[in-house]
């Protein structure tokens, strides 16, 4: 899995959900694979958070996003569908 997915991604996920939404403590977790992030690295990381909040705090770069996010890992080997929201939510339908 590329860098981008397994640590970029769930980086800037935890740091805006902690930026836009402070009273959404459950959104502040970090959230890594833990088939490619190893328990030391998730814990370097999730230690460096409140830096990079305040870093954006300073540059108001936060102003537009309206709801938490979260991110939800699958894989060609993986049968699990995310469950946290409706399922009409998860659907794609076609338009037209």
């Amino acid at each position: 899995m590329p860098d981008a997915l397994s640590k970029t991604t769930p980086i800037w996920i935890a740091v805006m959900n902690r930026l836009l939404f402070p009273d959404i403590k459950i959104s502040h977790q970090l959230h890594t694979p833990t088939t490619v992030i190893p328990p030391s690295e998730h814990s370097q990381m999730e230690a460096r958070l409140d830096d990079f909040v305040e870093q954006l705090k300073a540059g108001h770069l936060y102003t537009i996003i309206t709801s938490p996010t979260n991110i939800s890992y699958q894989s060609l080997s993986t049968s699990t569908w995310n469950t946290s929201r409706p399922l009409s939510q998860n659907l794609s339908t076609p338009s037209g």
